[in-house]
């Protein structure tokens, strides 16, 4: 994840001409975001994307003991919506991650997947047993005949389980 988000950040800087600075954190907690602060005023920037909420809380921490004001001198975004930016003053602008939408589509793609690979299964299966039993056919259009009824039958009935 840590990876995707920085790749994801590193596109979009590219991609809108804004200038990013990156700074190493050690852990990604509170207390190693708030250490940092001093590497990220020294680059200038007028925001901050934490990868986390924590990290974001850490940031402010950080900012506000050494007199900046947030959102007023610095703005500060948190890399996933924790129920503690709510609770700051201001509350903490965060990335909301549907976490329970993303599951439900990776278990729908999950299913969809394991019922496609059951499909090809069958088909190769009982289209093994058709051409095993036509083997004597003289005509090779007449086993690729039974072999499509086959598939679309399997098709038909994985349609309906």
């Amino acid at each position: 994840a840590a990876s995707e988000r920085r790749d994801a950040a590193r596109r979009k800087s590219r991609d809108t001409g804004i200038a990013m600075h990156e700074v190493t954190v050690g852990a990604p907690t509170f207390e190693a975001a708030a250490s940092t602060v001093d590497a990220i005023v020294a680059t200038g920037a007028s925001a901050v994307l934490a990868f986390n909420g924590q990290m974001a809380l850490g940031v402010i921490a950080g900012l506000a003991q050494r007199g900046i004001a947030v959102p007023g001198d610095v703005s500060v975004v948190g890399g996933d919506d924790v129920p503690m930016a709510a609770m700051t003053a201001p509350p903490l602008t965060a990335i909301s991650v549907p976490t329970g939408e993303a599951g439900a589509t990776a278990g729908e793609l999950l299913r969809s997947e394991e019922r496609l690979a059951f499909q090809r299964q069958l088909t190769r299966t009982v289209a093994g047993r058709w051409s095993r039993r036509c083997s004597r056919c003289t005509s090779s259009s007449a086993n690729e005949l039974g072999i499509r009824k086959l598939r679309e039958a399997a098709h038909s009935w994985l349609a309906h389980t």
